[in-house]
């Protein structure tokens, strides 16, 4: 599914109202007559006596304010209310042709339509109290709710909410699904092009991944059977002085349900990473003796440091799919016969630094053509490459490119990326496929980190707290927990 994001939304608008030969007036004419249809729909489902519309200032305002004319044209009981003050341009021009009532709000009723029109695409941060407080009172009234783009008080780029937001029934939306949208049940939104064809639509928009996609990874677990039918991952990093990444990486992996964990760490650092891990993962005290063929993954980067040796051992030993993080890629980078070595299936988890080395590239380069260097990369050395970031790329050589919608500026903290490695290496051991493994274990490190920040802020949130969400990421995945 292609998503737009709110910095390319007004951009569209104009492209498409450009190619449609029309004016942005016009294009605001069209999205309130498509809100007045699904209002109308809405209130002949639930026999609604009276249709509420809130309208803020700005853009979204002004789309019910057309809807409001229309469904007045239509025979309905309509009341339009202002919210956060008069609206302002086109806004105020769909104010001026609107000859209805306009009336200081009061709470509706249960048997009402509210058509929530105050906040779109474009809102940031938190909602003003005194706006707050109406949000509130139609989420206790029982009304019915219609939002208009989104549920006003929701971050369009974020699928989870902060503060005081519209509990809406229904959402339209126009052109493409927002990265909101994408945590919302199937049948709860609906989205209108507005005749925008696909070529403007596809110039605008990223491809990204859905979470019903991803639930048929995560089925059931069955009562007979044991730890070893939810695979056996080997971590290996940990050098001295970062003992904390490859522990990061183990818990991570055990909260990603796992079966089996082992860490290996080089032998001068082994004391000291024996009293950080979890009393459920085990050691592995010499590399050079390991059983490879118990593994049905390894993770090698972690806290790895300069020990060249341990990387090339896993390359021409691991008999499974090997991710490669954090200082294995420094040393892939400084030492490109290492790829000779590689024979089994590829995951790669850079940020922007690691991707410029491995690349030959400035930083600026990378996130500049962030699709592009990972794609190109991805097929000229076969891997799936997750390019970490905002809205985290994954691309892999068979030209297959998706977006991450979850996470959050607060993921920018150390210990984040080993995270993500020890859940992706996790499903990896459980039996997914390298893009399969890539789009979940990012799809739940981004959705767990967002639960983390509900409950501490992005400033404070740490990568612990991302592992502490784990469960609860996957939980929700499922449908376990709506």
């Amino acid at each position: 599914m292609n998503i737009i994001e709110r910095v390319n939304i007004r951009r569209l608008e104009e492209a498409v109202a450009k190619d449609l030969g029309i004016s942005m007036l016009d294009l605001m004419e069209r999205a309130g007559a498509a809100v007045a249809e699904c209002a109308s729909a809405m209130a002949q489902k639930y026999a609604c006596k009276r249709i509420i519309v809130l309208c803020g200032k700005g853009g979204n305002g002004g789309d019910g304010l057309v809807a409001a004319r229309y469904l007045r044209q239509d025979g309905y009981s309509v009341v339009v209310h202002l919210v956060g003050g008069e609206p302002v341009g086109d806004a105020a021009t769909m104010l001026e042709r609107y000859d209805g009532r306009i009336a200081p709000y009061s709470e509706p009723g249960d048997g009402d339509l509210v058509i929530d029109a105050i906040f779109g695409a474009g809102f940031v941060g938190r909602v003003p109290a005194s706006i707050a407080a109406i949000i509130q009172s139609v989420n206790r009234s029982g009304a019915k709710v219609l939002s208009v783009d989104l549920a006003s008080g929701q971050n369009g780029d974020e699928c989870y909410p902060r503060g005081a937001v519209m509990r809406a029934h229904h959402i339209v939306t126009f052109f493409l699904p927002k990265p909101a949208h994408l945590a919302l049940p199937e049948n709860m939104l609906s989205v209108v092009s507005l005749g925008a064809s696909e070529g403007v639509l596809s110039a605008y928009s990223k491809p990204f991944m859905q979470p019903n996609d991803l639930r048929i990874h995560f089925p059931k677990r069955p009562w007979d059977r044991h730890k070893g039918n939810f695979g056996h991952i080997l971590i290996v990093g940990g050098a001295c002085g970062m003992s904390g990444a490859v522990c990061m990486s183990a818990l991570s992996a055990l909260r990603s349900g796992c079966g089996l964990v082992s860490v290996c760490v080089p032998k001068d650092n082994m004391a000291v990473v024996a009293t950080k891990l979890p009393a459920e993962v085990m050691t592995v005290t010499d590399l050079k003796k390991a059983d490879f063929s118990a593994y049905s993954a390894v993770v090698c980067g972690p806290g790895l440091g300069n020990h060249l040796p341990l990387l090339q051992i896993v390359l021409k030993n691991a008999q499974c799919p090997i991710l490669l993080d954090a200082d294995a890629l420094n040393l892939l980078a400084k030492t490109p016969k290492l790829w000779t070595l590689i024979q089994q299936p590829l995951v790669l988890t850079p940020h922007p630094g690691e991707m410029s080395r491995l690349a030959g590239k400035g930083v600026e380069q990378v996130q500049t053509a962030r699709v592009q260097t990972a794609l190109d990369f991805a097929q000229q050395h076969p891997s799936v490459v997750v390019l970490k970031g905002a809205h985290t790329v994954i691309a892999d050589e068979s030209g297959n490119l998706t977006h991450c919608p979850v996470g959050n500026p607060g993921m920018a903290t150390a210990g984040a990326g080993d995270v993500l490695s020890g859940i992706i290496g996790a499903f990896l051991a459980r039996g997914l496929a390298p893009w399969d493994a890539a789009m979940a274990g990012t799809f739940v490190h981004g959705l767990a980190g967002d639960f983390a920040a509900v409950s501490h802020g992005e400033d404070a949130l740490i990568a612990s707290d991302i592992i502490a969400n784990i469960g609860k990421a996957i939980s929700d995945l499922k449908g376990d927990i709506r």
